[in-house]
C-alpha cells in the first residue's frame, strides 16, 4: 500500500498473520475493519509505517504480539486483542498509538500494553486490560508499561495482571499518569471482584461495583462503547471498553 490513498480491509485470516511491514508508507492511509487475525505464527498486524485504522477487529489466540508497531501511527477502537504469547501490543519508542474502547486480556510473555515513550497525540482510554500475564524483571509490568510523566491515561479498568517483581502483580509500570481508572492486583483469574459477565466476557454486569461503574469525573458525553452503544447509559460514565446498559 504505497499510494496516497485510503485501503479499507475486512477479511478472516485464521493461522495467519497480517504484516503491514514496509506497506503502508509516508502518506498512505490504510483501514483495517471487521478483521480477524489468528491463530498465526507470528505477530497478529505489524506496522511499520504510514497511517493505520484498526476498528472492531480481533488479534487473538498468535504466537507472536497480538499487534506490534515499529513505526507510523496507528488507531485502535473497539478491538479485541487477546490470547497473544508473546504480549498485547508493543509500540516502539515515540510512535503515535491511539487505543480506545478495546479489551485487552488473556495476553502472556511481555503483559497486555507496552510503550515506554509514547508519541505527541497518543491516547489511551476506555479500554479492558485484564488478566494478561508479563515478565517477572524490575521493570516489568502485567498491564501496562508506559515511562513518559507527561503522558496520562484515563478511564481504564487494569485489573488482575500478574508480572513485575515480587509479589508478581504490578499491574502498571513507568512514570505515566493513569487518571480516573480502576487499578487493583486482584489475586488471579478467580478473582471476581469486578463481577465481569463470564470468564470470556469482559462486558460488565449490574453486579459491576461502583468503583467501574457510574465513576464522578469520567468525560464520555457523546461517545460510544465498544458495542457502539451511547455513553453514559446510567447517572455517570463507565470506565473501561464497556458501557454497561
Amino acid at each position: 500500500f504505497k499510494q496516497k490513498t485510503a485501503y479499507e480491509i475486512g477479511v478472516r485470516l485464521v493461522g495467519s498473520e497480517m504484516c503491514i511491514r514496509d506497506r503502508v508508507t509516508g502518506a498512505s492511509t490504510l483501514v483495517l475493519r471487521g478483521l480477524e487475525v489468528s491463530g498465526g505464527d507470528g505477530d497478529g498486524v505489524e506496522v511499520a509505517g504510514g497511517t493505520v485504522t484498526i476498528a472492531s477487529c480481533k488479534l487473538q489466540n498468535n504466537k507472536g504480539l497480538g499487534l506490534n508497531i515499529s513505526d507510523g501511527a496507528v488507531t485502535v477502537t473497539g478491538t479485541v486483542i487477546g490470547g497473544n504469547d508473546d504480549g498485547g501490543i508493543f509500540v516502539a519508542n515515540n510512535r503515535k498509538l491511539e487505543i480506545t474502547n478495546s479489551f485487552i486480556v488473556k495476553n502472556t510473555a511481555d503483559g497486555g500494553l507496552r510503550m515506554a515513550k509514547p508519541g505527541a497525540g497518543s491516547k489511551i482510554e476506555f479500554n479492558t486490560i485484564v488478566d494478561n500475564t508479563g515478565g517477572n524483571g524490575s521493570a516489568d509490568a502485567g498491564g501496562v508499561f508506559c515511562d513518559d510523566s507527561t503522558f496520562t491515561a484515563r478511564y481504564n479498568i487494569i485489573f488482575r495482571n500478574v508480572g513485575g517483581p515480587n509479589p508478581g502483580t504490578v499491574q502498571t509500570f513507568g512514570s505515566c499518569k493513569f487518571e480516573n481508572s480502576f487499578i487493583m492486583p486482584g489475586t488471579g483469574a478467580g478473582d471476581e471482584r469486578l463481577k465481569f459477565k463470564s470468564a470470556n466476557d469482559y462486558h460488565l454486569t449490574a453486579m459491576s461495583p461502583a468503583e467501574v461503574r457510574d465513576v464522578a469525573g469520567v468525560v464520555c458525553t457523546g461517545l460510544t462503547d465498544y458495542d457502539g452503544d451511547a455513553r453514559p447509559q446510567g447517572t455517570a460514565c463507565d470506565l473501561g471498553a464497556d458501557e454497561h446498559k
